[in-house]
């Protein structure tokens, strides 16, 4: 499908325009978090008609937390006269509250809900053949089926997506994706925190914090790690609270194999780098860490 619109060829790094760039209440306003963050409280969105907004997965809930996402989009979706949002509720000025006094078969929302985002995305006709859909959700891909290029980005690309409409697809991801058909690309980086945790008992807790995720996030995580036996669970003996996260064998198989890759392709991007320019590039991404903190 990149083909179609550049000459590229596999492994390449590539610059693509989005047509389409889709989030939901989960991660909408982590994505709109980011985005105000690099660009500005009051940076304009690249594109307001090729931004679709769908709340569909914390819509069934009396949770207020849960109920407060929805709002969230509501309110960045007024700020930036976004065309395509796909509201639970019928007043723009109102806020979604589920009561589940009513059960779950009564309905509650209103005539602009359009449901799960991956049927809603077509249904609604934002997948066309030819183009380029970025979502924030693994599952963003089902819309291959429409012959376009579809894929799942996080929050932090999601946020620069929204800024300039531009997204750089690149091979190193390709390097580590191919590592286990097992699990997730997010999956292998908490198996790679928790490998960085030699000499220490590693908690839930302390893999969030690392990797800048919800407790509950990193819980899915663990759980689907240790039923693939890729992690296992321990009892801390100062606190029977907590479990501290260790490694199997296989999970240090992978981190050992995800090591050589990644020395296969630090050498392949510091190719034709003098050390003074690798050192300037190392100063300038070490202070953008700082302020991103």
């Amino acid at each position: 499908m990149l083909a179609c619109q550049i000459l590229i060829e596999p492994g390449d790094n590539v610059w693509v325009n989005a047509d389409v760039l889709m989030t939901h209440d989960v991660c909408g306003p982590g994505t709109i978090g980011v985005f105000k963050r690099e660009f500005g409280k009051n940076a304009k969105v690249w594109d307001r008609n090729k931004v679709v907004i769908i709340p569909d997965h914390y819509i069934f809930t009396a949770d207020s937390r849960s109920n407060r996402n929805v709002d969230i989009l509501r309110d960045f979706v007024k700020e930036q006269a976004i065309t395509y949002f796909y509201d639970v509720i019928d007043d723009p000025n109102g806020h979604w509250v589920f009561d589940p006094s009513k059960g779950n078969l009564k309905r509650q929302y209103g005539s602009n809900y359009a449901g799960v985002c991956h049927t809603a995305l077509p249904a609604k006709g934002h997948t066309r053949p030819g183009e380029i859909l970025f979502g924030t959700d693994s599952h963003t891909c089902m819309a291959g089926a429409f012959n376009e290029f579809a894929t799942g980005i996080g929050n932090t690309d999601a946020g620069f997506v929204l800024g300039t409409g531009k997204l750089l697809l690149k091979r190193i991801n390709h390097a580590f994706a191919s590592l286990t058909s097992d699990i997730t690309f997010e999956q292998l980086g908490v198996l790679y925190f928790i490998s960085r945790g030699k000499g220490k008992d590693i908690i839930q807790q302390d893999i969030a914090e690392m990797m800048d995720k919800t407790k509950s996030a990193i819980l899915r995580s663990i759980d689907i790690l240790e039923k693939k036996r890729f992690v296992k669970r321990l009892s801390d003996p100062g606190d029977r609270r907590k479990n501290v996260i260790e490694l199997t064998e296989s999970g240090k198989n992978i981190i050992g194999e995800m090591h050589k890759r990644f020395l296969e392709q630090d050498t392949v991007l510091k190719k034709g780098l003098g050390k003074e320019e690798l050192n300037k590039c190392l100063s300038v991404l070490s202070k953008v860490q700082d302020k991103c903190k």
